[in-house]
């Protein structure tokens, strides 16, 4: 029997009847099971190292896959990386970028640059997947990668502009100019 959706508190426990408080749990880094809403939260977090191969084949950790199995979405990232969407959530952008207007120049060059690039992804029983030769090269891949989850989506860099990546939002600078003005306050 789930919670009555009133009885969820904001800090995140579940309150019964008598008082008492149950917390919400999960796999971090997996799937966290919400029953009292009936759904399931997908939920990427941490960053791994994998290898590309020569066929330009990547293998995604099973926690990952585990959340995937409804199928998945590879294209170009913002930050010269690739993302992968879950299948819903690709689909979710596709529905939102066509009814934008395509009389917007703007528009049209996103749906080429977003949809153009896109690629369905298909694991192979070793949980392997092609990242297509175009995407490997606008993300600079060669050999190795990161794979990094970052909540909705997966990112996938190559080690060097990873490391870029991290050394920028290191220096104190970049927080205090990028994140001051984002509420993260709960």
């Amino acid at each position: 029997m789930g919670f009555p959706i009133e009885n969820v508190c904001k800090n995140g426990y579940n309150v019964d009847e008598s008082g008492n408080k149950w917390e919400i749990v999960g796999n971090a880094g997996s799937v966290r099971r919400l029953a009292y809403l009936g759904k399931v939260e997908l939920m990427f977090l941490s960053q791994y190292e994998h290898s590309i191969d020569d066929k330009g084949r990547i293998t995604i950790p099973a926690r990952y896959r585990d959340q995937l199995q409804g199928g998945a979405f590879l294209t170009k990232g913002f930050d010269q990386n690739l993302t992968i969407y879950p299948s819903a959530r690709f689909h979710a952008i596709l529905e939102r970028l066509n009814h934008m207007n395509s009389m917007d120049p703007a528009i049209r060059a996103l749906k080429r640059w977003f949809l153009s690039n896109a690629a369905e992804v298909e694991f192979d029983r070793a949980g392997r997947f092609i990242i297509p030769q175009n995407l490997r090269e606008e993300a600079g891949l060669n050999g190795d990668a990161m794979v990094v989850g970052i909540g909705e989506e997966i990112e996938i860099w190559s080690p060097a502009n990873w490391k870029l990546q991290n050394e920028q939002v290191a220096t104190p600078d970049f927080k205090e100019k990028q994140f001051a003005s984002l509420d993260l306050s709960i």
